[in-house]
């Protein structure tokens, strides 16, 4: 069964890295990060940051 396409993508800056992460609607998905934290996002697009 296909919901949607996922689609995930990064860029590093000078202040850490970014991060774009899309899941279609009715989906769920946990996102894994490079520092090890899980986040639990619903449908939609979503921006996480991780400092350095």
């Amino acid at each position: 069964m296909n919901y949607g396409k996922v689609s995930c993508g990064w860029k590093r800056s000078s202040e850490g890295l970014e991060f774009e992460v899309a899941i279609p609607a009715n989906c769920r998905a946990l996102v894994r990060l490079p520092d090890g934290s899980e986040q639990e996002q619903a449908a939609g697009e979503q921006q996480y940051f991780i400092a350095q």
